[in-house]
């Protein structure tokens, strides 16, 4: 995952650098820490649609949108229905904990 709530929070390989499974990070929680990120990501994007659309989009006319990072996985055998349930699960996992409270 490319996410910074993951690198930042996870794996400890972007800043702050937080990890518990990095042996280069001196704190953090990687079982944790990511999703109390990725909660504070989500509330503050919905914040700032609401701020927008009561203060701005009388005025403006204009629109908030949201732009997901994600990957696009395929299954190793497309025969195997076990195979295409993983790839479609993993899918769910990177994009869908941001996509689903959202859209």
């Amino acid at each position: 995952m490319t996410d910074p709530e993951t690198q930042g929070y996870s794996t400890g390989g972007n800043a702050p650098g937080r990890s518990s499974t990095n042996d280069q990070s001196d704190a953090g929680n990687s079982a944790t820490e990511p999703w109390i990120v990725g909660k504070a990501q989500i509330l503050s994007h919905i914040r700032a649609v609401i701020a927008y659309n009561k203060d701005f989009k009388p005025s403006q006319g204009g629109q908030i949108g949201i732009s997901l990072n994600g990957d696009y996985y395929e299954p190793w055998d497309s025969a195997d229905s076990r195979d295409e349930e993983a790839a479609e699960r993993r899918m769910e996992f990177h994009i869908g904990w941001f996509a689903n409270p959202i859209l």
